[in-house]
């Protein structure tokens, strides 16, 4: 059709002309005849859900408890002697108080402590506490370095212990051994995630119950007030205050512990109670007890006061140191006044019964509230309701250091007509507790 390249060249771009303008109108009369169609909308982005993890909550850990206490056959009635059949029970009572089950405890007692219950205690512990649970086993009783005697003249060998505590399935295990000789079983019930504290070391006498009552005291909070103060107590501050309350290393009997827990065991918690903590006199060891009430030494029947200054505006309630002395003084009264000699603007009684024989505890004094001037100075009165006989006593702990800074402790007799006395040596073991507004 051309004869030449440049003829062929003009060729080709007349026909794309040609086929470009026959489309473009082509384009423009279809889109005038078509309808619109209308746009879909686009799927939105799907949202990117992450599947939630699941929550696994760890196994509820359960509190279990075998603590018993026995001293001879001969005073095994006498309740208090020592604490040995008491102390036990003081035991249980704060453990529940602090929300360990009831079910979840064995106690013994004097003339039951014997083999036949020990052993079946132990099976129970075996047969009911799981992986992820806490075991205490808590002892009172003579001993020598390689065990225990119990109430019907049986010796419960330490070996023989360590193969129960070996079938037991537990996170922990605490193990608390007060006797003479007791830290003889350290090498015995050695073993990963076991804290087992004695009263003395495998050559030297210790059973005389002070280990015992200081353990109690610092589970009712003064081994967290004195250790990290997380609101729990935990085996290692239950330790760590009562070896502080000894001289030292010197001293015989020297209490011993071997923790192969990893971390801090928390084993009671006390969810508050010490929240509202004001004046506290409880750091370090009581030294001493005064008589109050009767006083067979000097012959005479006196009651007890200590001044304090509190912190905040309310005061609620008073804490003692106190443990039952001898005859019948009756209920225990702590009252609060402004003034030594004035009237009485709040108190709260124990009965003598509640006061446990012979064994010291921390006793609550749980009053009607009442509105106080910060820093300015108030008194406890402690005073017993039978105050006629010299030899119807209670026990008050005290320090004989006058280590409170705010107060200090008065005495007097019981006429009206006897003043009150300032011993500025002597402060007594006390706290006191209030609110704000």
């Amino acid at each position: 059709m051309f004869n030449n390249k440049g003829q062929s060249l003009i060729g080709i771009i007349v026909v794309l002309v040609i086929v470009g303008l026959l489309g473009g109108g082509l384009y423009i009369y279809l889109s005038k005849q078509i309808p619109e169609v209308p746009q879909i909308p686009g799927k939105p982005a799907e949202e990117v859900i992450t599947p939630e993890e699941e929550v696994v909550s760890p196994p509820e850990v359960e509190y279990w408890v075998v603590t018993f206490g026995y001293e001879n056959e001969e005073k095994e009635e006498d309740v208090g002697l020592l604490g040995f059949n008491r102390l036990p029970l003081i035991l249980k009572d704060i453990l529940i108080q602090h929300g360990w089950k009831e079910d979840h405890i064995k106690y013994f007692g004097g003339k039951n402590a014997t083999y036949a219950n020990v052993i079946t205690a132990l099976d129970w512990l075996a047969n009911n506490a799981g992986p992820s649970d806490i075991i205490l086993f808590h002892s009172m009783t003579h001993g020598l370095s390689t065990g225990i005697l119990l109430h019907d003249n049986k010796f419960l060998e330490f070996t023989e212990l360590a193969e129960k505590f070996d079938e037991m399935k537990y996170s922990s295990l605490v193990i608390i051994i007060d006797a003479c000789y007791s830290g003889g079983a350290i090498p015995v019930f050695k073993k990963e995630n076991r804290i087992i504290m004695t009263s003395a070391r495998s050559d030297e006498m210790g059973a005389n119950t002070i280990f015992s009552q200081r353990v109690l005291a610092a589970l009712q909070g003064l081994g967290d007030i004195e250790g990290n103060n997380n609101g729990w107590v935990s085996a290692r501050e239950a330790f760590n205050f009562v070896q502080t309350r000894y001289p030292g290393p010197q001293y015989q009997p020297w209490p011993q512990i071997q923790d192969d827990y990893p971390g801090e065991l928390n084993i009671l918690f006390l969810d508050g109670y010490w929240r509202y903590l004001d004046q506290f006199n409880m750091r370090g060891s009581f030294t001493g007890s005064n008589y109050l009430g009767g006083d067979p030494l000097n012959n005479e029947v006196k009651i007890y006061a200590q001044s304090f200054k509190p912190i905040y505006p309310i005061l609620t309630k008073a804490m003692l140191g106190v443990h039952f002395g001898n005859g019948n003084p009756g209920p225990l009264t702590v009252s609060v006044r402004k003034d030594l000699s004035g009237s009485d603007l709040t108190s709260a009684t124990l009965n003598q019964n509640v006061i446990r024989l012979s064994s010291p505890e921390l006793y609550e004094f749980d009053f009607p509230d009442i509105e106080v001037i910060p820093n300015e100075t108030y008194y406890l009165i402690i005073e017993p309701s039978n105050l006629g006989r010299k030899d119807d006593y209670y026990h008050l702990w005290v320090n004989y250091v006058g280590s409170y800074p705010k107060g200090t402790t008065f005495f007097k007799g019981i006429s009206p007509s006897i003043p009150w006395t300032d011993i500025s040596s002597v402060d007594l073991y006390f706290a006191t507790f209030g609110k704000p507004k």
